[in-house]
């Protein structure tokens, strides 16, 4: 289950406003603005507004917008590198995935460019005079089951904007949905695995393309520290030094927190009985951490697992809970007496989980008596948690 996706990209939006606001020297010290121009075709909406969102200078989200005068419209600005972009009609809710009157994600560049669309189909927009969108749309299409994909995210993303809706007003009929929603999931997960085998094909052959570090980045979690260190060292400069380029790094930084060969960073939390929980306490001892919360449901379905490890290897590691029930205490101690964990000390994460980069829940990771993380499992990170009891298995079987 993920966790919000506006927390994990607060701090790296900080981050790269810093370095675009108040270091474009060195950023983009060999990098000058260049201006782009993009003409407009759409029939029949002659005297509406249009809207263009691009990043433009220093990194900063534009909203432009002109009226259509004769079956066409014209923007202009000035860029850096190639910018993800979109058109829309809309004058509310703007970037919304699921509307046909916003486009699928453009890539406009500093060129005399030219885009036709239709009202209602924005979605099947043509841009031409960017080399960078002409790479985009020759992968989309290698991916070969990308177009099916789009097509189930889309459907996925209707029915959870019901299902929310729904929830809010307290309605009960949501277990239909919620079905529907997850038959989705799982065919979206393995139509996945088949795009990103198109795409791992591309980022070999395009090693400096824009759409390359921005597939990237829109994937993170499919990809461990030594993938991404890869692609990132055969990226030009310029490509490092792009929006894409910079979340990249500071992903890789955080990766590294987390990621199995890292030492594992100390922390202190609340436990449960107002009892302190260091890493520290445990030095010397083979330590599992859990990240869960009471309102994630792969956590709590996957505790009675984790309480037959805890039965077979207590002796061997300590088992420590931290929770991200940091707003709802009395939810968290309760689920700990319902699912019978409070065996072993459990803690609230607080901002524990951005020491190792957790990305989503449940994640847990395995730290050895040294100090060091051997282990890294998650559904939304990590290798898949089915993989720790063989792990254990084979770490303690020297030991019995």
């Amino acid at each position: 289950m993920k966790l919000s996706p506006s927390r994990r990209l607060f701090i790296a939006s900080l981050v790269l406003q810093f370095l675009f606001q108040f270091s474009p020297h060195k950023v983009f010290a060999q990098v000058k603005p260049a201006q782009f121009f993009l003409h407009g075709h759409i029939l029949h909406m002659d005297g509406q507004k249009i809207f263009f969102s691009y990043k433009g200078l220093g990194n900063e989200r534009v909203w432009d917008t002109t009226l259509i005068t004769g079956g066409s419209f014209t923007f202009r600005g000035n860029i850096f590198h190639p910018a993800k972009a979109l058109l829309t009609i809309l004058d509310s809710n703007r970037t919304s995935t699921i509307d046909p009157n916003v486009t699928m994600p453009l890539f406009i560049e500093p060129a005399a460019m030219r885009i036709t669309l239709r009202k209602d189909h924005f979605r099947e927009a043509k841009l031409t005079g960017s080399i960078t969108q002409n790479e985009l749309v020759n992968l989309l299409s290698a991916e070969k089951y990308g177009n099916e994909l789009d097509g189930l995210v889309l459907e996925r993303n209707t029915l959870e904007v019901r299902f929310n809706s729904n929830n809010s007003s307290g309605s009960n009929s949501l277990s239909g949905l919620i079905q529907s929603i997850s038959k989705l999931n799982s065919k979206i997960d393995l139509l996945s695995k088949r795009v990103m085998q198109a795409d791992r094909k591309f980022f070999r052959q395009h090693p400096s393309s824009y759409i390359t570090v921005y597939k990237i980045v829109d994937n993170i979690r499919h990809y461990d520290l030594q993938e991404l260190r890869l692609y990132y060292n055969r990226m030009s400069a310029r490509v490092r030094a792009s929006e894409y380029g910079l979340q990249l790094q500071f992903s890789m930084a955080n990766l590294s927190k987390g990621s199995p060969g890292s030492m594992a960073s100390d922390f202190a939390s609340i436990g449960i009985n107002k009892d302190t929980i260091s890493l520290r306490k445990f030095a010397g001892k083979y330590v599992l951490l859990d990240f869960w919360a009471s309102w994630c449901k792969p956590c709590r379905a996957g505790n009675p697992e984790l309480k037959k490890l805890f039965y077979s290897y207590n002796k061997d590691v300590v088992f420590i809970g931290l929770a991200s029930d940091d707003r709802s205490v009395e939810q968290w101690k309760s689920a700990v007496v319902s699912d019978g964990i409070g065996l072993w000390p459990q803690g609230l994460a607080g901002s524990i989980g951005d020491l190792y980069h957790v990305q989503g829940l449940p994640t847990k990771i395995l730290i050895n008596p040294e100090g060091r993380i051997i282990g890294r499992y998650g559904t939304e990170d990590g290798e898949p948690e089915e993989r720790l009891p063989s792990k254990l298995a084979k770490l303690f079987k020297k030991h019995s």
